[in-house]
């Protein structure tokens, strides 16, 4: 199983461990299994990412301050969707995509 340790809402290690109960005994802290296709979760647990208690969900690290949160999946989504095609980049100073 693989687990994350949470320090103040935060992953601060993802490991490989035998169990939940092993990581608290041996290493100590808080410790929350993951799952590589984030189904129970809503993400995979990575290292900056934030535990939410009430949606029971791992958060990535928020890409840019005007991004907003998709409780159904907690990741972040911009405020205008990706053009249908192209090559873009978001712009955070006009809070749009741009050319690449």
């Amino acid at each position: 199983m693989i687990a994350a340790k949470i320090e103040s809402s935060n992953v601060v290690q993802v490991i490989v461990a035998p169990s939940i109960a092993w990581c608290e005994a041996n290493l100590g802290g808080t410790w929350i299994e993951t799952w590589a296709d984030g189904g129970v979760r809503k993400n995979y647990a990575g290292i900056g990412y934030s535990y939410d208690e009430v949606r029971n969900a791992f958060i990535p690290p928020r890409p840019y301050a005007s991004w907003v949160l998709d409780d159904a999946t907690c990741q972040w989504k911009p405020p205008v969707p990706y053009p249908a095609s192209g090559h873009w980049v978001w712009d955070e100073a006009i809070e749009d995509w741009v050319p690449a």
